[in-house]
């Protein structure tokens, strides 16, 4: 496997210590990023673990005249994140017409599920320089993604990293399959699991916290994806979310979590599983 290297601090591999992509669910409440931002890179000092700063949002529609404007904000936020904080960034992009603002301000140039097979944003975000992040589709196999992979080794860059994010079972939901990791790996390059699809719906309009379980079942999964091989694990985090009642873990929560995943991390670099 191909190690990746992120923002010239963070590298992922085999047998590299395993990586935090975490960050607030919503780019728009400005009032997180910075309490948030602090708190991480001090457990990343403290706890020795490499961390990238991440900003969960949802869609918004290509046709929209005022997406390009929000997108270059967002990216200038994570911008000012990377500067203040020393953190690597990670975003993500819709459009060709991002690349060039995302390929200055960013670290990690993250494709979504839906356009992880449109070759023409693949070639032109590699074409950044940047690592690239693709999402696989949830209705894609992971040896489907062995072309986008081609495509990417043709173009050059600096490295590609495989997103996992679950797989679609009937309407409004999303199952983990951790069998799609070592498949993943099997393509020759790190795999991040992001969990935070799996503690929301796709649809329906029900909020992470109403999905029945979601909390209860993040910390099982992410255990499991470790132990499947992630080289990566992503998800939503934020101050007070535990009291707000939301389905992922809060900031408060997260030193423990780190320590645990990580001893579990170790245990399976140590034996060469990872």
């Amino acid at each position: 496997m191909r190690d990746v290297e992120i923002g010239g601090e963070v590298c992922l591999g085999s047998g590299r210590p395993l990586v935090w992509i975490v960050g607030p669910g919503d780019s728009q409440d400005e009032s997180q990023l910075a309490p948030t931002a602090e708190r991480l890179k001090k457990l990343s000092e403290k706890l020795g673990v490499p961390l990238v700063f991440k900003l969960g949002r949802g869609r918004e529609s290509l046709d929209d005249p005022g997406r390009e404007n929000r997108r270059e904000l967002e990216f200038e936020k994570l911008a000012w994140i990377r500067s203040r904080f020393e953190l690597p960034v990670l975003g993500e992009v819709e459009s060709a017409d991002d690349l060039e603002a995302a390929g200055q301000l960013l670290d990690v140039i993250q494709i979504p599920d839906f356009l992880c097979e449109q070759s023409s944003l693949l070639a032109a975000a590699t074409a950044t320089g940047r690592p690239v992040s693709v999402q696989r589709a949830r209705f894609l196999s992971p040896e489907a993604l062995s072309r986008t992979v081609a495509e990417l080794a043709r173009g050059g860059g600096s490295g590609l990293l495989l997103t996992e994010a679950g797989v679609c079972f009937g309407y409004e939901n999303t199952l983990a399959d951790m069998t799609m990791i070592p498949r993943l790996r099997a393509l020759g390059w790190p795999v991040v699991f992001d969990v935070a699809p799996l503690c929301r719906c796709l649809g329906g309009g029900r909020a992470a916290s109403r999905l029945p379980g979601a909390r209860e079942s993040l910390v099982p999964l992410l255990r499991a994806a470790i132990a499947a091989g992630a080289a990566a694990v992503s998800f939503e985090t934020g101050p007070g979310w535990a009291a707000a009642g939301h389905g992922r873990p809060s900031l408060e929560e997260l030193e423990g979590l780190m320590l645990e995943l990580r001893g579990l991390a170790d245990w399976m670099r140590l034996r060469g599983y990872a």
